[in-house]
């Protein structure tokens, strides 16, 4: 295990110009090889504070969703060490439908003990029940092409 963390790094830092999209708390790239995880710190800061209006310290629904979009990142970087690249937008949403639908044991252990989601959490995962077994899934494709419009650097083609 450490030896895998060791070959993992990450980094702090700010969404100034909004190259992570409108709301991103993490993002996954591979630099020569090596895969990082950047903490997007002001995003994590609205999500938390803003979207869900705690004043201070976190609650188990962000201390959930931080864990679930870090799980989701890692999930990404297990696949390729040239994370996404060349990827045209199908191929990008099949491969969040991929990530999305691994981690989905987890979010259904979470729910049975009722453990608290963020509702974009929840409303991707009732759309993920719905394509049991499934490689591809229409449903998610519409839901999240209308989800990816504004996000920078997410293929438009």
């Amino acid at each position: 295990m450490e030896k895998i963390a060791h070959r993992l790094d990450t980094r702090v830092v700010f969404n100034e110009n909004r190259e992570f999209g409108d709301i991103a708390m993490f993002a996954g790239h591979s630099d020569n090889g090596t895969p990082h995880i950047s903490i997007v710190v002001d995003d994590v800061v609205l999500t938390v504070r803003v979207d869900s209006g705690i004043r201070s310290g976190f609650n188990r629904m962000n201390k959930n969703s931080f864990c679930m979009e870090l799980a989701h990142e890692a999930t990404h970087l297990e696949k390729s060490k040239a994370f996404l690249a060349g990827m045209n937008r199908a191929q990008r949403i099949q491969e969040e439908f991929r990530v999305y639908k691994k981690l989905e044991p987890v979010v259904v252990e979470l729910t049975n003990k009722k453990e608290p989601l963020d509702k974009e959490h929840v409303e991707i995962y009732k759309i993920i029940s719905t394509c049991r077994g499934a490689t591809a899934c229409s449903a998610f494709t519409e839901y999240f092409s209308k989800r990816t419009k504004s996000i920078p650097g997410f293929p438009t083609k």
